[in-house]
């Protein structure tokens, strides 16, 4: 049989890298039997897997060893490369079973015949949908692409779908984007008995310009997670760089003023045992600048509102955004005070935005904050996504955040 590397450069025209070439021998290595496949985006790894797919199928064919593989993506990217490149296999052609009407491979699927006979069925490639009903098939070798995007449950039940035959082997493989078993696993393996490899695309040369822009507008986190391939450290899950906040940390802030000079303000409101946040920003042009924060602590909205819609009141043209939950502290303010008008946002659909938008002015060094605001600074430097206790941060984030289709007011301050 025809080794992988030039399988997979013969079958599909390109040129596999060195990082490729480690991918499709751990793909095919069936002393490994629970393999756990983590690689950056953009690193072709469904291509890959496609690409030995048919190299399994024909394996079996010139064997005489026959196979059933099965393939389990939330996608069909990965049949899709299989019933691209099946046209560029002779041996795969000329024994593929043609079903009913189909003049190609079916959607679910294909097989292949015994050599020598017309329809005996000799090896089967099929896929199917990630969901509890998968459990219901068999097969010698299962794939599950998109792995981070599967259920547990739906992992489980397809892992029991293996025959025992040879290669008797489960792979799973994907970007660790989302908190999830794979991610899981992708950072114990060794608890579930499986052998993590990981690949990062900064090696790719398609990749390279992506990965540079990356750096500028992701998180560590996130680039840990979508160019290097693996689930972040402690260090990197926190929000915000700390070698690019630092470069936001100014001696001092004051309000500028001038032409394209604007105030907003974001309101985070508290849940115990976070604060209501009351933060104050200039916007110019690309910069956003922290003139002030008031918060009060675990303190009912009636008892602080007055204060609340005054300091709202002393910057009269601004801009004043505001979480919309919990709904009762709209609801007082539109009771009491139905004159402010304040932009509330679902932070359900816009809090992951926010928080983006805020990541990208630190990594851009377009946020200043003066080094008096140390609480604020301490917060943005511990900061994780889903902690309770990032009432400045969230607040802050509220007050930089452009929200789509929010009009915006222009105010000139002139001196």
């Amino acid at each position: 049989m025809e080794q992988i590397v030039e399988y997979f450069n013969e079958t599909t025209g390109f040129t596999a890298i060195p990082e490729q070439e480690d991918l499709l021998k751990t793909l095919i290595d069936d002393s490994v039997e629970k393999m756990l496949c983590s690689a950056g985006r953009g690193f072709s790894k469904t291509l890959c897997c496609a690409i030995v797919i048919l190299w399994y199928a024909e394996k079996s064919l010139e064997t005489g060893v026959p196979i059933k593989i099965m393939m389990v993506s939330p996608q069909d990217t990965m049949y899709e490369f299989v019933n691209r490149y099946i046209s560029q296999r002779p041996l795969l052609k000329e024994n593929l079973i043609k079903k009913g009407i189909f003049t190609e491979i079916p959607v679910e699927g294909f097989q292949l015949r015994k050599a020598g006979t017309e329809k005996e069925i000799f090896t089967e490639v099929f896929t199917k949908p990630a969901t509890g009903k998968v459990r219901s098939h068999r097969c010698d070798l299962l794939i599950l692409d998109e792995s981070a995007d599967i259920d547990r449950e739906i992992i489980n039940s397809a892992s029991m779908c293996l025959t025992g035959n040879q290669p008797n082997r489960i792979i799973l493989i994907s970007t660790p984007h989302k908190t999830g078993f794979f991610t899981t696993l992708a950072i114990n393996p060794e608890k579930y008995g499986y052998v993590l490899k990981s690949w990062s695309s900064e090696v790719c040369p398609w990749m390279i310009k992506t990965s540079e822009r990356a750096k500028t507008m992701l998180s560590p986190a996130e680039y840990a997670i979508d160019v290097l391939g693996r689930p972040p450290t402690k260090e990197e899950e926190t929000r915000f760089s700390k070698k690019h906040l630092d470069q936001c940390i100014k001696p001092s802030i004051s309000l500028e003023g001038g032409v394209n000079s604007r105030i907003e303000i974001g309101i985070d409101w508290g849940f115990s045992p976070c604060k209501t946040v009351l933060t104050v920003i200039e916007r110019k042009v690309s910069r956003v600048r922290v003139l002030r924060q008031k918060a009060w602590h675990k303190t009912p909205i009636e008892e602080y509102a007055e204060e609340l819609v005054a300091l709202i009141k002393s910057y009269p043209d601004a801009i004043i955004k505001a979480d919309s939950k919990p709904p009762e502290y709209p609801e007082y303010l539109k009771a009491h005070y139905p004159n402010v008008k304040i932009f509330y946002l679902d932070g359900l659909f816009h809090k992951d935005s926010e928080l983006e938008q805020l990541a990208r002015h630190v990594n851009q060094h377009t946020l200043e904050i003066s080094r008096e605001q140390g609480d604020l600074i301490t917060q943005l430097n511990l900061y994780r996504k889903g902690m309770r206790t990032g009432d400045l941060c969230d607040s802050l984030a509220i007050a930089c955040y452009e929200a789509p289709n929010l009009k915006k007011k222009v105010v000139r301050i002139v001196f």
